[in-house]
């Protein structure tokens, strides 16, 4: 007796290919068939040759259909129920290649049409069915997968998309129709030569890749994997041999298949035959998100507040050449070891990430010795007082798989932030150029203070707050070809500067105006950015620097009043957890720090050129 004899059966892509020796196995097994696709001329001559051929009564009807198209499905539906009184397979065979290229070339409507296609199509397929399915408390549905859905297939990705879609599909549609005993699965036949084949050896190797291409002539050549293995699986999937069998992807070459009936169990009480996730254990690896272990240098304000944004991370040392402010440090945050010097610090305690926060003319030996011994560094900006301290740090990091960071925390505020958001969104078109000032109006004794040491310091006022500007302007402009300016000491009785102003440009005429001050009486930050088509306006730092505030001026057409959208952010600052935090995530990702040392060598060259113009010759 014939397998299928008496099964009523619905095939989608039932033309051609896979789908039309599908349609001649299951006639040739008795069941009655509803054929469709939308070439509706070679459906009708597929069907008459069937006709001709059968040696039994079945009935084999054809419908034209587009199944991404749910007037065309359910009319499908209603024909095959009004025919045969009842449908019990579905099988789910329809699909397309889709456009060959990568994703930012092709044709998107045809990437589109794919996805309409393979995903929902077939969504659409099951959908007109199921109620019928539901209501008769049986059914089967198999759905045509493939090797897409279990590897990426670049140059095809509508198709590769698509059918891993329709393999979760199919998982979670078994579930949903467990209690009815209705049974999904989804099947992969097999390299087949079909005309999927001829299309990925028309549109060639710059089309398909070579890789892909030349797979594709082997294929060609040694005639694909048999039709029937795949046909003969789904018999199987269609008899009640393979009942309680579902949400599987099941590999027509591959897979055991013919034991099935017999392991059904097995099987269903386990997660093989579905796609998921691959843990490292299962590959007898063991990766877990490391703590990092952080050591701070530097024990003063800064060291402080680098303390308090230390977030998923543990603070295990401080080191101070003054003893007592790192004991001080320690006892505020859990009373850790601490040191006088980092040399004995790394000797005695296993850290990770070491946050430098020392005095300028520190910091770049700081640096060595800790990429030296494999440490990833946070280091306060400018990370030195000269572009040369920095050479070779770049090699050396990458020789140790080290990270570096740059503390230009300015970045991170809030208003920069969103204000980088909307110019990578083009809201004001190209920049024409920045005008940045920042100043303070320090404080009594600032003269006598290690900032006022050039030996210290490297500068003045132009080291010190204009690096950030400067910092802040690569940032949204890049490199600077021209660099002119001069740097001046108006009022503190010191040996550095007091003021700077500085017109840098890069090789597009893009400019940037800067102007730092430590003689602004009141205390203030203002960083503007002109584009074609708007500003964006940023005040204030918080505290006393005023609330911060960034206002995006969007122009008109008309060139009129700009449509105006403010945000402020009174709240305290997050730019130093949140600089942490990215910190954490270069290296967890192991993505490039930005900024790093080459921000900071190209920031430092800025400064020493205007400080040789202006005569504070502090390298000589």
């Amino acid at each position: 007796m014939s397998q299928l004899a008496g099964k009523s059966v619905i095939i989608t892509g039932a033309n051609q290919g896979f789908g039309l020796e599908l349609a001649k196995v299951f006639a040739r097994e008795g069941a009655n068939l509803l054929l469709c696709a939308r070439d509706v001329e070679k459906l009708r001559s597929a069907c008459e040759e069937m006709e001709q051929d059968k040696e039994t009564d079945t009935k084999i009807l054809y419908k034209k259909v587009n199944i991404s198209n749910w007037e065309d499905l359910v009319s499908l539906v209603d024909y095959g129920l009004e025919q045969f009184g009842k449908i019990d397979v579905l099988i789910a065979n329809a699909g397309i290649y889709g456009p060959k290229g990568s994703i930012e070339e092709v044709n998107w409507d045809e990437w589109s049409d794919a996805i309409d296609i393979n995903l929902k199509g077939t969504v659409l397929t099951c959908r007109a069915i199921i109620p019928h399915m539901k209501a008769r408390q049986a059914g089967k549905i198999i759905i045509l997968s493939g090797g897409g859905a279990t590897k990426p297939m670049p140059n095809l990705s509508a198709y590769a998309v698509s059918k891993a879609g329709v393999v979760r599909f199919a998982e979670t549609l078994a579930l949903e129709l467990q209690e009815f005993n209705i049974d999904v699965n989804s099947i992969a036949p097999g390299a087949l030569n079909t005309r999927l084949l001829e299309e990925i050896l028309e549109a060639g190797p710059e089309k398909v890749g070579k890789a892909f291409y030349e797979q594709s002539l082997k294929q060609k050549i040694s005639g694909g994997s048999p039709m029937e293995k795949g046909t003969s699986l789904c018999v199987f999937l269609a008899t009640e041999l393979s009942n309680a069998i579902s949400g599987r992807l099941i590999s027509a070459i591959w897979d055991p298949w013919p034991q099935f009936a017999s392991l059904k169990e097995e099987i269903m009480e386990s997660d093989i035959y579905t796609l998921r996730r691959i843990v490292p254990e299962e590959r007898g690896k063991k990766m877990e998100l490391k703590i990092m272990n952080v050591a701070i240098v530097g024990c003063g304000l800064i060291g402080f507040k680098r303390a308090q944004n230390i977030k998923n991370a543990n603070l295990v040392a401080c080191v101070d050449v003054n003893l007592n402010r790192a004991k001080l440090l320690s006892d505020k945050f859990g009373q850790v070891p601490y040191f006088d010097s980092m040399e004995e610090m790394l000797d005695n305690v296993e850290t990770d990430i070491i946050i430098i926060c020392t005095p300028h003319n520190l910091l770049s030996d700081l640096i060595k010795t800790g990429l030296e011994k494999g440490k990833h560094i946070l280091v306060e900006k400018p990370a030195g007082r000269f572009s040369a301290e920095l050479e070779g740090f770049n090699e050396l990091a990458e020789r140790n798989h080290c990270k570096v960071r740059v503390g230009f925390n300015h970045r991170y505020h809030r208003a920069f932030r969103k204000a980088l958001a909307l110019f990578n969104e083009n809201a004001i078109g190209k920049i024409m150029f920045i005008r940045g000032r920042y100043g303070h109006g320090g404080r009594v004794g600032y003269e006598k203070e290690w900032r006022a040491i050039p030996d210290i310091s490297g500068g003045g006022e132009l080291i010190d707050q204009g690096s950030h500007l400067i910092d802040l302007s690569r940032m949204f402009l890049g490199n600077f070809t021209e660099v002119s300016g001069h740097a001046a000491t108006y009022f503190w009785d010191m040996p550095v500067d007091d003021n700077a102003f500085l017109n840098l440009r890069t090789s597009e005429g893009q400019t940037a105006f800067l102007q730092v001050s430590s003689t602004e009486w009141k205390n203030m930050f203002s960083f503007e950015i002109y584009g074609h088509t708007g500003k964006l306006d940023i005040q204030g730092l918080g505290g006393s620097y005023g609330t911060e505030k960034l206002t995006f001026y969007k122009m008109s057409a008309e060139m009129g009043p700009p449509e105006t959208t403010s945000w402020e952010y009174p709240m305290a600052d997050d730019s130093w957890s949140f600089e942490f935090q990215s910190f954490l995530d270069d290296i967890n990702q192991n993505k490039t720090s930005t900024p790093g040392i080459t921000d900071a060598v190209e920031n430092l060259k800025i400064i020493n050129k205007i400080y040789k113009l202006s005569g504070y010759d502090y390298n000589s």
